[in-house]
């Protein structure tokens, strides 16, 4: 979700992936949501228009205007909804570029501040410092992820 860089037990899993060579995929779970119900809405237009041929009959001109306009009212409301989708994964999109743009891990948030202590150590020992893991993170882990 887009709260996946706020929690430190989350950027832990990342800098230990990372620290370890692991490929990395961050995907908003909104994007997997666009791709089914973008293969949804096709579906459902495919079949509305196979069944425009079966229930609106083909007898003179002014069945084919309106089997043509049916189908592309159909049409119309398949892809202006996958564009909404689309339009939406596209600003998760956005706001996951931004987070890692001007990631910083002491704002993350966490629950025990004791277990707080203890990731920094862990990340300082991976990385060195916890400015040098910002700047991984800003860097190459972005460059991997995006």
């Amino acid at each position: 979700d887009e709260a996946y860089l706020t929690r430190l037990w989350c950027v832990y899993e990342v800098a230990v992936a990372h620290a370890a060579g692991t490929t990395i995929r961050i995907m908003p779970l909104g994007m997997s949501v666009t791709l089914v119900m973008l293969h949804v809405f096709l579906f459902a237009s495919q079949l509305g228009s196979r069944l425009l041929y079966v229930f609106v009959p083909l007898q003179g001109e002014v069945s084919r205007h309106v089997r043509t306009v049916l189908f592309l009212l159909m049409r119309g409301c398949c892809f202006s909804l996958v564009a909404s989708a689309s339009a939406e994964t596209a600003r998760m999109l956005l706001s996951l570029e931004h987070e890692f743009t001007f990631f910083r891990v002491r704002s993350t948030r966490i629950f025990d501040e004791e277990d707080r202590r203890m990731l920094y150590e862990s990340i300082e020992e991976m990385y060195g410092s916890l400015d040098d893991f910002d700047i991984e993170v800003r860097t190459r882990v972005k460059q991997t992820v995006m």
